[in-house]
């Protein structure tokens, strides 16, 4: 159990939801540069106390015409207590900023080792996700 913002959670697993590597070009042979989208969704259950951070990247060439590849993976923590940050009037979550940019670090470095370990041998060997300030993603 780790307590990140006062919040007790614990990492209970990983998915590997989706990869791919685009051919056919020899274009991509010569790509020094890489551009990245990086998307963050979460999904809960608060009656299951479960909190699944889903990361998706998307790996274009220099000049965003295609797409090289991509990778989504599900990150699943176990939160003590979720219940306590359902806003009943909304039926929200509000949960402590500190604790969203934490899960969210955890969840796009994971992905970017999942990443590196699927694009390893390919073309896509060199586009390492660069490390990534949590806090865009607020």
């Amino acid at each position: 159990m780790e307590s990140i913002a006062e919040v007790t959670c614990t990492f209970k697993g990983i998915e590997l939801l989706e990869s791919a590597i685009n051919l056919g070009s020899e274009k991509m042979t010569e790509i020094k540069i890489y551009k990245y989208e990086v998307n963050i969704e979460h999904r809960t259950s608060p009656e299951k106390g479960l909190m699944l951070v889903i990361c998706s990247i998307h790996v274009r060439d220099e000049e965003n015409v295609y797409e090289l590849g991509k990778i989504r993976t599900s990150c699943i923590f176990k939160v003590n207590n979720l219940n306590d940050y359902l806003q009943k009037e909304t039926n929200q979550l509000k949960l402590p900023e500190q604790f969203v940019f934490s899960i969210n670090s955890i969840s796009s470095s994971t992905t970017r080792g999942i990443m590196f370990a699927n694009f390893r041998g390919t073309h896509l060997h060199n586009a390492v996700l660069p490390i990534v300030d949590p806090k865009v993603f607020g």
